[in-house]
């Protein structure tokens, strides 16, 4: 993998015709004052089919000196003075602006106008800003899976469009079947699988990698509307609106991680305010993180070479952008070499993995757990087995009896508030502590001195413009897994059985909440001030106090941030709801590395006179005697290992020692509506399986089989006894 700066170009409507602004960013380095673009279209559209003075006359545009000349030419020259790869990635924050062919756009070098998307030495791409996905991992199962579709209905020339002949088809099939490391499966005309969005979306059910569209498209200008033409069940052209292209991957647990979409005009954009096309439809919409698409009409010779040349560039090192310019440059010498148009929203681009180490069948399905958030969450619990982890311990042994009883006592009272943190290893949570967090973006940003997660933050946002640590964050972190760690099923376990009122966390991702919906689906969450207002007295609520990833102007990541979030009067009824559970509960903080300075300043805040607060335990296993002792001279009660396990009566080396075959009975026993009502009320994952015509028998064999899976038989046994009238 090649590791490449981003440039990116920010390019924006200004107050008069022709005006544009533009900004030039080097994320993690530098971002540019804003510049003025003065760009004439109708001049730009009298060049015609002269794709090279297009480019020219665009180049001169953007890089003119009072534009982003003298910006673009400094930054370039101090990258390839540090002998620094860079890859140069544009944001249209305007729907017109999509309508430009910025394939063509041509940069100064060496004295001379040269294409930009033409060599791989300047990987080049439409950027979309992630919005709320979580960070993609780069492809390394092999072979990749990829979905061909290839239509061409009976009834084209109705459209007065050619129909896509045999030969042709036979070409494409030739290049999927002769590339290593791919494994295609192909729906196509005139044949026992025929390409209709039915088929299409049953297939992808399937899991696929990739997917790669061979048909005609069209915009329906009075309908604003891009539209992929497939196929009917009767063979007929199906016009399908990119809408509903998009919701076919949307709604997918695992979709594709790319489309190729080889239609003629599945790349173009209406001149109409609000269109959008299909190609970035399918990114902003369908969650995809990568698209190529078609700006305009382009020639099928020119699409199979590209085709070809494209994924063999793409197999060798896994850069899409890279590829993609590649793939253009062995076509420049075409008139439509320009046509493809690569819409992404990966950071670096990097779609595959390189590495030569063994992969198994396996990822397909694991790699969904970071991609976006677009599906149904596994309700099981993933078993991290985290009892060596470091920091975190799940050996009841290690805990005191007195501790125990404490807890318990606060728990019967339903006086424990729970205080979650990020710092525990991935191992156990599924998330990247911040610690993970601390040293990537110090990495990226080549600050060598290790440093706690807000200061190094608070280093790479000069100005306290945090735009890039927000991407950053957005990039890195899942916001929700597919399973649920066993760490955050235990905490939402706790929090339903025992209805505990107040759970307060300082972590950006959604994972927690995630796993206390499945069990309080009414779960209250407090984000900025002025949500407490509104809170149910009758469910749980969950306050997040450093914010939360879909809001992103909530987030508390630098220095500057934290002490602010203290200073803040706005922020004040946030913060006394937090010091309120603190007066009124036992606290058990779990998940802080307690040697964060970040920690110690957080507690200083939140923790008033010691005379007067409930006790305070913290989870950190390991930590030296000497500092335990500090600790507890500050009123903390430092705990060698997780309680919450124990505290639900679970054994962590022992299922369980009851009776299954008596729960047997006595589940096979209880009325039908109560079972149901008992599973909807403790184990929600179990009910959520339940469908019109199961069985009471079906039933009870998928609540034991649960319970015996996650270790809560010892709770579904406790459980039944307390039911009324047992």
């Amino acid at each position: 993998m090649t590791s490449r700066q981003p440039v990116e170009i920010h390019i924006a409507k200004g107050t008069q015709d022709n005006l544009y602004d533009v900004t030039l960013n080097l994320p993690g380095r530098q971002r540019l004052p804003s510049r003025v673009m003065q760009l004439d279209r109708a001049e730009l559209e009298k060049t015609g089919s002269d794709v090279d003075a297009y480019g020219r006359l665009l180049g001169q545009a953007l890089f003119a000196g009072e534009a982003l000349g003298h910006d673009y030419g400094q930054a370039i020259a101090v990258l390839q003075a540090q002998e620094i790869d860079f890859l140069v990635r544009l944001q249209l924050a305007d729907q017109e602006l999509q309508e430009i062919h910025w394939e063509r756009l041509q940069h100064p070098r060496d004295g001379k106008w040269r294409p930009i998307a033409t060599t791989g030495r300047t990987p080049f791409s439409r950027y979309i800003p992630a919005l709320d996905w979580g960070p993609h991992q780069p492809i390394s199962e092999r072979p990749l899976k990829v979905l061909v579709i290839i239509s061409s209905p009976g009834d084209l020339a109705a459209y007065n469009l050619s129909a896509i002949e045999a030969e042709e088809r036979q070409a494409i099939r030739k290049i999927f079947d002769s590339l290593t490391g791919l494994e295609p499966v192909y729906l196509e005309s005139e044949s026992a699988s025929p390409p209709t969005l039915n088929n299409i979306e049953e297939e992808l059910l399937r899991g696929y990698h990739l997917i790669h569209f061979v048909s005609h498209g069209a915009v329906a200008r009075k309908k604003n509307q891009s539209l992929l033409y497939l196929e009917t069940n009767e063979g007929k052209v199906d016009p399908v609106p990119a809408d509903r292209l998009a919701r076919s991957f949307s709604i997918l647990s695992k979709p594709p991680k790319f489309c190729f979409l080889a239609a003629c005009e599945s790349a173009a954009q209406s001149s109409t305010e609000g269109f959008i096309s299909l190609g970035p439809h399918l990114v902003l919409e369908g969650g995809l993180p990568a698209v190529v698409a078609m700006s305009e009409k382009v020639s099928l010779g020119t699409a199979t070479t590209f085709i070809r040349l494209f994924y063999r560039q793409l197999l060798h090192h896994g850069e899409v952008d890279q590829a993609v310019n590649e793939a253009r440059g062995l076509v420049s010498d075409r008139w439509d070499w320009s046509v493809p148009v690569l819409f992404s929203r990966l950071p670096d681009n990097q779609l595959l993995s390189t590495s030569k180490e063994p992969t198994h069948q396996h990822e397909l399905d694991n790699d969904a757990t970071s991609s976006d958030t677009h599906f149904m969450p596994d309700p099981s619990p993933v078993d991290a087995s985290p009892a060596a982890t470091p920091g975190y311990s799940m050996d009841s042994g290690q805990l005191s009896a007195n501790h125990l009883t404490a807890l318990k006592e606060a728990l019967e009272r339903r006086n424990l508030a729970l205080f979650i943190g990020s710092d525990l290893p991935q191992a156990v949570t599924g998330i990247p502590s911040r610690a993970d967090l601390s040293q990537t973006l110090a990495q990226r940003n080549n600050q060598q001195q290790p440093l706690p997660w807000m200061e190094i933050a608070e280093r790479v946002s000069p100005g306290n413009y945090r735009h890039e640590v927000i991407n950053f964050l957005q990039d890195t972190l899942p916001y929700r897994l597919q399973a649920i760690p066993a760490f955050y099923h235990n905490i939402a376990t706790l929090v339903h059985q025992f209805r505990l009122e107040t759970i307060i966390t300082t972590a950006y991702d959604g994972v927690l909440t995630q796993a206390l919906e499945q069990v309080e689906p009414r779960l209250s969450m407090v984000v900025r001030s002025g949500d407490e207002r509104f809170t149910n007295p009758d469910a749980p609520t969950l306050i997040k106090l450093y914010g939360d990833l879909q809001q992103k102007d909530t987030l508390i990541i630098t220095a500057s941030d934290h002490a602010g979030l203290f200073r803040d009067r706005q922020k004040e009824p946030l913060l006394d709801e937090v010091r309120y559970a603190f007066r009124r509960n036992t606290v058990l903080f779990l998940g802080y590395n307690l040697s964060d300075p970040d920690f110690r300043s957080l507690l200083n805040e939140i923790t008033e006179d010691s005379r007067n607060r409930r006790p305070i335990f913290a989870v950190w296993s390991g930590l030296p005697e000497r500092e335990v002792r500090l600790w507890e001279g500050r009123g903390i009660t430092i705990l060698n290992a997780d309680p919450i396990p124990t505290l639900l009566g679970r054994s962590t080396s022992d299922n369980s020692a009851v009776d299954v075959d008596d729960l047997h009975k006595e589940l096979e026993a209880l009325p039908e509506e109560t079972l149901n009502r008992f599973c909807f009320d403790h184990f929600q994952p179990v009910y959520q399986k339940f469908r019109l015509g199961t069985g009471q028998s079906r039933k009870t064999r998928l609540l034991l089989d649960y319970c015996r899976e996650n270790n809560r038989l010892d709770e579904l046994a406790r459980l039944l006894r307390n039911l009324p009238g047992s």
